[in-house]
């Protein structure tokens, strides 16, 4: 069996601390196949983004691990996953603002 690109394992993100503590990501195990096109639906603050933000290191989770490539990137430095992103990573935003309004109408 090949080994998936991405895998998270037992991934849980929790936002705050105390009574307002919020759960985005609880116990969340998946494998993203190499080469495959994966879709992540859900409501509004279903946790979608957060889930793509840990898988490709962007944000560090309260609990469990990501593996990309097989190498365990969870307890990475940020020097360490900043070359990982940098070589092995593409990742498009939800907002981009390549040009701003004002400079697209100036152009």
């Amino acid at each position: 069996m090949n080994e998936p690109a991405v895998r998270l394992d037992g991934i849980t993100k929790i936002y705050g601390t105390g009574p307002s503590a919020v759960t985005a990501l609880k116990d969340v195990t998946h494998g993203f196949a190499r080469g495959s096109v994966t879709a992540v639906m859900g409501q509004s603050g279903s946790g979608k983004s957060t889930l793509l933000q840990c898988a490709a290191g962007l944000t560090r989770p309260t609990s469990g691990t990501v593996h990309i490539g097989g190498a365990d990137i969870t307890e990475m430095r940020e020097a360490e996953l900043s070359h990982l992103r940098s070589e092995r990573i593409g990742f498009v935003f939800q907002i981009v603002l390549l040009a701003t309004p004002m400079y697209s109408r100036r152009r």
